[in-house]
């Protein structure tokens, strides 16, 4: 194959290389100081003693354009494996194409071959090195490629088909509809916390119920993560604890320790792999800050595993996602994070298989975009209610607070009055008035008011009511 597209001459290994046997189902010759990495979909990078030189194999599963406009698409595009793709040249063959092209600010030199291998599935092989050093290890990366298999095939052989699939849509509300293997039952869907917490979870299990394939979990918490200062207690609604920020990797274990290994009846667990993914973790972090939005943090982790369940060997891999938004007084709040999760757990040898549903499913799941206008509008409507809600009850908290104040300010001035001797008057025509106390009545004097030029000394105070022949007006004691 690789001789056929003059990629480049076959180099024979010799005491330089150990067979690397993947529980996945593929096997390839490893030079020392060579590492493999294995990503969803059945995507296998192999990484040399320095990350600049890499041999990357990649399945197409639901191919919908041919190898020429793939390449095109993918490398002019942004494809994270090639920053910065320049001087590319496509070479179209039958049914596939070689790329061959600089990338990361031209320090490195790559060459991909893309085979379509049926009508909907293809191929991918690319190898990648510096600039400088490509044509010295090409004939290593290429004798690597050549000697990687799947199974117990020839190099280059397709992985196993997919099963015949079919479309689920979510039961609960009608939010997205996604491809599952036929015959295959679904457990859960969307759970609506609150119109601001809406939660989507799916597992998704084979008829004989010893393979299943998971997309989130409704159940996981949102946390509310403590400043350093720490954090009064306070109650949390519902769907929120407190706790320590985590990574991916943390909740991924920790999921599977806790969650699965109860729910699923594993035994005799063996962690093969912790690995974070800081590569995964890059990229999301782009997308907010693309659009201006600062102080999220995304931290991915996986976690491959093999464990008894009901007396037989199984296998599986789970990744774990927090996305964290960190406080801007982190003094009193550090900030908040949720977690998602996803993996795949069957039969010793299905990982392959598995992973390959799993990213199948993911890749072509169709959201309702009907769905999410209306949540969204639900949610906009939910925060004006708390916000109508919370200014009602400033509005009644300040008035609360201000009518307290005129109480005390009256009490203050009645004892004052008391001590003073001294009682404050109204005639009931918005005059008041002020005179000694002592008196049971207390009287204005019209016509002394009018001479006097002091209101105040108009004030008669007499223990008994007055002949009407006099012109004066009661007056009423304020308190």
């Amino acid at each position: 194959m690789i001789k056929t597209y003059a990629m480049a001459v076959l180099f024979v290994l010799t005491g330089m290389a150990r067979e690397y046997r993947d529980d996945s189902g593929f096997s390839v010759n490893l030079p020392d100081g060579w590492q493999v990495r294995k990503y969803d979909g059945g995507v296998v990078n192999i990484v040399g003693p320095s990350p600049s030189k890499f041999v990357l194999v990649l399945p197409i599963l639901g191919r919908t354009k041919d190898c020429v406009t793939s390449l095109k698409v993918n490398l002019s595009g942004g494809w994270p494996a090639f920053p910065g793709v320049t001087d590319l040249t496509i070479e179209p063959g039958n049914r596939s194409a070689v790329a061959r092209f600089l990338f990361h600010e031209r320090q490195s030199r790559g060459a991909v071959l893309c085979a379509e291998t049926s009508a909907r599935t293809g191929m991918i092989y690319g190898i990648a090195a510096p600039t400088a050093e490509f044509a010295r290890e090409q004939p290593l990366m290429t004798s690597i490629l050549r000697s990687f298999k799947y199974g117990g095939g020839a190099a280059g052989a397709v992985p196993a088909a997919l099963p015949r699939m079919t479309k689920w849509r979510e039961a609960n509300e009608g939010a997205f509809v996604i491809p599952i293997p036929e015959g295959w039952q679904v457990q859960g869907g969307i759970q609506r916390i609150s119109n601001t917490d809406v939660r989507g979870g799916i597992r998704v299990w084979s008829p004989d119920g010893a393979s299943l394939v998971q997309f989130n979990d409704v159940r996981l918490d949102k946390v509310l993560v403590p400043g350093r200062q720490g954090m009064p207690p306070a109650q949390l609604g519902a769907g929120w604890r407190a706790g320590a920020h985590q990574s991916g990797l943390q909740m991924a274990e920790w999921y599977l320790r806790q969650v699965w290994v109860s729910e699923l009846q594993l035994s005799n667990l063996e962690i093969l792999q912790r690995q974070d993914r800081n590569d995964l973790s890059s990229q999301a972090d782009q997308v907010p800050q693309r659009m201006g939005v600062h102080g999220f943090q995304h931290l991915f982790g996986e976690v491959g595993f093999r464990a008894s369940r009901n007396g037989r060997p199984v296998e599986g891999r789970l990744l774990g996602m927090t996305r964290m938004l960190w406080s801007q007084s982190p003094d009193l709040l550090g900030g908040n994070f949720e977690t998602e999760i996803k993996g795949y757990m069957g039969p010793a040898g299905s990982g392959g298989q598995l992973a390959r549903i799993g990213g199948y499913m993911e890749g072509n799941c169709e959201y309702n975009y009907q769905w999410i206008a209306a949540n969204r509008q639900a949610a906009a409507q939910d925060v004006r209610n708390t916000l109508n809600q919370m200014h009602a009850s400033a509005e009644l908290q300040q008035k609360a607070f201000w009518d307290r104040m005129a109480a005390s300010d009256e009490r203050r001035e009645a004892v004052n009055d008391v001590l003073g001797g001294r009682v404050r008057l109204t005639d009931g025509q918005g005059n008041q008035y002020e005179a000694k106390a002592g008196s049971n009545y207390y009287f204005y004097d019209v016509q002394a008011g009018r001479t006097a030029g002091r209101p105040n000394d108009a004030v008669l105070g007499s223990d008994v009511y007055p002949s009407p022949v006099v012109d004066l007006r009661p007056l009423e004691a304020l308190r």
